[in-house]
């Protein structure tokens, strides 16, 4: 009780509007046929809803009086020819077949759909549109490129004597991977048993006396994939290089590797 039928036009296709208020038009409501067209003026429908009482008034219409007696006047048969003229079309018209209702709503294009939100405040029926805030973000920044430079096995004892490879980018060739994790002085520096893990390994195509060591930090892409690795496996490895053991060690924390062809 207290409520209030509030509608106003809206930018909904009209054949849509016709099709959907056809089938609440025979949905069982309370709200009355007077209701239900103005309704559906006000949103710009076509369809109103039948009122059988219509055709029932107006083939129970009393027919006009004739004249007075002396017979009736070319008049009077004419006025009473056009009067049942009008009634047989008004219930022609109240008794012609309706569209038939469809059984579900139709579908309606979700692009149209979008006309439908509107920019007025929130007390007013309907949906509105909302300004999205996108929240600012700090600055991706760049991971840069490194530059691994690639170590000859033969130079390796030479180069290990000098700080020529201490913390620098490096790559290097090597075979006999076998873990090594018990030994603490494999482990370069900021690093130990409880994050890493420690591979001893040989160079490719040359002997040293450069002790050489892998370190992989733990679950990670590398560390999943080092794995994998067989002993006699070929390695080409790009890691940081850091001096360990005094001056015979050399360990390379490890940022990817790839199995080289036999």
């Amino acid at each position: 009780e207290g409520n209030k039928l509030g509608v106003a036009a809206w930018p909904v296709d009209k054949a849509f509007l016709d099709t959907a208020l056809l089938r609440l038009f025979r949905l069982p409501s309370r709200i009355r046929a007077e209701e239900w067209k103005a309704i559906a003026s006000g949103i710009g429908a076509s369809v109103r809803p039948v009122e059988e009482e219509l055709a029932q008034a107006a083939t129970a219409a009393p027919a006009p009086a004739l004249a007075a007696a002396g017979g009736a006047s070319l008049s009077d048969l004419l006025a009473k020819i056009g009067g049942t003229m009008d009634k047989l079309k008004q219930a022609e018209a109240a008794s012609a077949p309706q569209p038939a209702a469809p059984m579900y709503c139709p579908h309606y294009d979700w692009q149209m759909a979008l006309a439908l939100f509107t920019e007025g405040e929130d007390a007013s029926p309907g949906a509105h549109r909302r300004k999205l805030v996108v929240p600012t973000f700090g600055t991706v920044a760049v991971k840069p490129t490194v530059e691994y430079a690639a170590v000859n096995a033969a130079e390796l004892d030479a180069l290990r004597a000098t700080e020529a490879l201490n913390q620098k980018p490096i790559s290097l060739n090597v075979t006999q991977l076998r873990d090594s994790s018990t030994n603490p002085s494999l482990f370069a520096p900021g690093t130990d048993r409880k994050d890493y893990a420690a591979y001893g390994v040989q160079a490719v195509d040359a002997s040293t006396h450069t002790r050489i060591a892998l370190v992989v930090r733990a679950d990670t892409g590398v560390s999943r994939l080092i794995g994998k690795v067989q002993m006699s496996d070929r390695l080409n490895v790009r890691g940081t290089a850091h001096h360990t053991s005094g001056a015979s060690g050399l360990s390379i924390i490890v940022d990817s590797f790839e199995v080289l062809s036999a």
